[in-house]
Formats: C-alpha cells, sequence, structure tokens
C-alpha cells in the first residue's frame, strides 16, 4: 500500500509584530512619547526627533534588507508618522497660540489624506499607498511619489520649518556667549515667517508691520556690529534661505496632501463603483442563467 503525503507545504506562524523594522517603530513610538513630556527642553524634544526620523529611514531600510516588509508595518509606519508630526504640531500649537488654527489644519490634512489613501491601498490590494497608477493622480502627486529627491526635500524641508520654529521659542539653552546673537538671528527668521505666513493669507497670523520687520533687521546688525560686514551679511543671507527654503517645502507638503485626499477619494469612490458595476454584471448573468435553465 503506498503512503500517502501531504502536498501542503509546511508553514510556521511568523511573528510579524517582532520583525526588525517593527522593533524599530515601537523605539520611534517610545521617542515621540519622550519629547512630548520634556518638550521644555529643546535639546531633549529635538534629538528625540531627530533620531525617530532617522529611524524612520532606518525601518524601511532593514524590511528589504531582511526581506520583512508586510502589511502590519506599512500600516504601522504610516501611524507613527502622523503621530510623530501631530507630536510636534501639538507641541508648537502649546508654544504658539494664536497658530493654533494653522497647525490644526494642516494637521487636518495630514491624517485624512494618509487615511483615504492606506485605506484604499488596503481595500483595492495595492502593494502601496504611493501607487501612481490612478488616472486621478494629479501631476504633483505623481512627481512627489515617483521622485525620490523631490520627495526628500518635500519630507525634510517641512520637518525643518517645524523644528525651526520650536527653536524660535526657546533661546536660554544655547551657551550665553552666542545667545544673543542667535536671539536676534531667530526674531528677524520669525518675522519672515510672519510675512510668509500673511502672504498665504493666513486669517490666524497677526500682521507684522514694516516697522517691526526692519526693527528685526537692524538689530540683528546691532548684535554682529563688531563683526565683519560679510559675516553680518553671511549670517542675515543664510537666515533668509533658511527660512524661505523650508517655508516652500512645506507649503508644497500641503499641497500634497490636498492631492492625496482628493485624489484618494476619487480612487474610491472608482473603486467601489466598479464593484457596483460588477455586483450588477454578475445578477443580470445570473438571472439570464436562470431564465435560460426554466
Amino acid at each position: 500500500m503506498s503512503q500517502i503525503t501531504s502536498t501542503q507545504p509546511d508553514f510556521e506562524p511568523r511573528k510579524i509584530w517582532l520583525y526588525v523594522p517593527n522593533i524599530i517603530g515601537y523605539i520611534r513610538i517610545a521617542l515621540s512619547f519622550i519629547a512630548v513630556v520634556f518638550y521644555q527642553f529643546p535639546s531633549v524634544f529635538i534629538s528625540c526627533y531627530l533620531i525617530a526620523f532617522i529611524l524612520d529611514w532606518a525601518d524601511g531600510f532593514f524590511a528589504r534588507k531582511y526581506n520583512q516588509c508586510s502589511k502590519f508595518g506599512a500600516l504601522l509606519d504610516m501611524f507613527i508618522d502622523r503621530g510623530s508630526i501631530a507630536t510636534l504640531l501639538c507641541t508648537l500649537s502649546a508654544l504658539y497660540p494664536q497658530f493654533q488654527i494653522l497647525f490644526s489644519i494642516f494637521l487636518f490634512f495630514d491624517i485624512t489624506s494618509h487615511w483615504v489613501r492606506t485605506n484604499f491601498t488596503l481595500q483595492s490590494n495595492l502593494t502601496s499607498h504611493k501607487n501612481t497608477d490612478s488616472p486621478n493622480t494629479q501631476k504633483l502627486l505623481r512627481i512627489y511619489y515617483t521622485n525620490r529627491p523631490i520627495m526628500a526635500f518635500i519630507c525634510i524641508g517641512h520637518e525643518v520649518f517645524f523644528l525651526l520654529l520650536y527653536l524660535l521659542f526657546f533661546v536660554d539653552f544655547l551657551p550665553e556667549s552666542v545667545s544673543n546673537v542667535f536671539e536676534s538671528i531667530l526674531e528677524y527668521g520669525w518675522s519672515i515667517t510672519h510675512m510668509g505666513n500673511v502672504y498665504n493669507n493666513s486669517s490666524a497670523t497677526s500682521q507684522i508691520s514694516s516697522q517691526q520687520f526692519i526693527g528685526h533687521w537692524n538689530r540683528l546688525y546691532q548684535k554682529l556690529g563688531s563683526s565683519s560686514f560679510l559675516l553680518r551679511n553671511g549670517v542675515i543671507g543664510f537666515v533668509t534661505f533658511s527660512f524661505f527654503f523650508s517655508l516652500f517645502w512645506m507649503v508644497l507638503k500641503f499641497i500634497v496632501h490636498i492631492q492625496q485626499l482628493i485624489s484618494g477619494m476619487q480612487d474610491m469612490q472608482d473603486f467601489e463603483n466598479g464593484q457596483i458595476k460588477a455586483k450588477l454584471e454578475n445578477e443580470a448573468t445570473d438571472n439570464i442563467r436562470k431564465s435560460k435553465n426554466q
């Protein structure tokens, strides 16, 4: 008598939640909590946030290296990313209550746009929320997901902008030898940030008069009065460039969120209409088959 052998392959359940990239994700969560608790200590907050930001790249690297990509990991990474930016924006809302509406609007579009796109990705069984095959994907969103350098600039630039706003609130943690100069630089940059928001018609932003702007400019010159002309103008140029540069990428990130939300909702509508159409076609086919059998 021949022995019957099973043709089914051996399967051993994997502990996906213990994958290396997922463990890195748990560390990022812990760092975010530490940053929130110690948000009044800039050195601790910035260190935790930057380490978590670097680990965001590391988890993807190890996921590909050890072939540990999973839907659980993708959702965890998305959850942590949204939680990290929420941590930063909520902290800024506490420090700058006059900008709370702006931070809330940005956070709203950040969370909803990613949720809609991730939900569509899961329903349609796509491999990644970065898929751009849909005809509803708008031009900037397509460039954002297909051009790695642009994506890196937008992601890093908008994070830098919010971190600069955080640092604007704290100057005392710097050594006294550079505190005065840095304070004037930050105040000058703060006026630039205000003017940029006014230019973008932000209703929650207080108007900064030209006299105040010139006052910050003159104060910066006075603080650097003993320095060379090249150093004075170099510092001012660097501050101007840094704030406008990061502000530019932050605005692009906001536009990307809006396009994500719009295209995601359009994709979900098309997907649901496709399911309804397929269901109606199947019902029509069944009715024809039943009528032939009668």
